[in-house]
């Protein structure tokens, strides 16, 4: 069960493109863990969380991109 679940969330970009062009709907990309992703299949989008890498981030880059995501 646990792989078949990583590989939704490693392919979840290909699903998505693959829903759209099945259903013609809408897909939104978000980066908040706040975003309501009930308010995005409400109005028959599909919601696709956009993750960051998984390597180690610099001393740098917390810095420079702490004011441009949400709190």
């Amino acid at each position: 069960m646990s792989q078949k679940f990583q590989d939704w969330v490693n392919k979840r970009h290909d699903y998505a493109q693959e829903w759209k062009e099945r259903t013609g709907g809408k897909v939104v990309g978000y980066l908040c863990t706040y975003a309501p992703a009930e308010i995005f299949y409400a109005a028959d989008i599909l919601p696709v969380r956009i993750l960051g890498g998984h390597k180690p981030s610099s001393l740098v880059e917390p810095h420079i991109y702490s004011s441009m995501f949400c709190p």
